[in-house]
């Protein structure tokens, strides 16, 4: 498997931006262009299955934006979006053991896909990290 750039997020009015964690020993492979690159957002689409991805344009940058990226806050360790009904699922990409992260506004469970709740604690299990 290839290398993995561990990231932070910082936010702001309910956006969060993606940077290459301090404790990494190396950045290679990650890029930010400016302050407003990377940051996490909801892909919209008319699938049923749409991905969570980062964009370089806030979401007041455009009117009619497909990117939704002023949907993020907390409570407590749980990850919360401004979306109606969004639910989160992980679907195995073709390198073993790399998933894509997905969401949807439907409450049906996909097929070949993994529920998530996304949380700002790292797992408790060690396998899980390494």
């Amino acid at each position: 498997m290839a290398a993995m750039t561990p990231i932070n997020f910082t936010a702001a009015e309910n956006t969060w931006v993606a940077h290459p964690s301090s404790s990494s020993r190396s950045n290679e492979g990650f890029t930010t262009l400016s302050s407003n690159t990377n940051m996490l957002c909801l892909d919209q689409g008319d699938a049923d299955s749409n991905p969570v991805s980062f964009t370089a344009v806030p979401a007041e940058g455009k009117l009619k934006t497909t990117k939704l990226s002023n949907v993020w806050s907390t409570y407590g360790g749980y990850v919360l979006v401004t979306v109606s009904g969004a639910n989160f699922y992980a679907r195995p990409t073709a390198t073993d053991g790399l998933y894509s992260l997905l969401w949807s506004s439907s409450a049906e469970a996909m097929t070949d896909t993994i529920p998530v709740v996304l949380r700002t604690a790292e797992p408790a299990t060690v396998s899980v990290l390494n």
